[in-house]
């Protein structure tokens, strides 16, 4: 994984980025539920650099809440073999009021070794 620390520039440029994003989910009346993470290693079926492939990850929430709420995720860390392109997807499916599924997929060529996921849930206050 790539342990380069962000320049100043960068994580200004982040933050104005974030308050921006933040700022439209207050006036969707959006509020942070839950965050996490998870990290993927040394899935056999995404490493193989062979054709379209995936490898799904269930998420529980901490509470259940009244209706599906939404859900980010994102990508923060990935490790892949040098030789080829990097080619990754990532979607979330199945959300529900008690959980979701993070899916993580690639193709090609691409060897994927490791990516770390983090999540956000979000929910109206009245679904809390």
């Amino acid at each position: 994984m790539n342990d380069k620390s962000p320049s100043v520039l960068d994580v200004v440029a982040r933050l104005e980025n974030l308050e921006q994003k933040i700022s439209k989910i207050e006036e969707k009346g959006l509020v942070l539920v839950e965050t996490g993470m998870y990290t993927f290693e040394q899935d056999p079926q995404i490493a193989t650099g062979k054709g379209d492939r995936e490898t799904p990850h269930k998420i529980v929430f901490g509470k259940p809440l009244i209706s599906p709420p939404e859900v980010v995720a994102y990508i923060t860390a990935i490790e892949s073999e040098q030789k080829w392109n990097t080619r990754i997807g990532l979607r979330v499916k199945d959300i529900t009021a008690s959980g979701a599924t993070i899916v993580v997929n690639s193709w090609s060529g691409s060897k994927l070794y490791r990516a770390r996921i983090n999540w956000i849930v979000l929910a109206r206050i009245s679904d809390l």
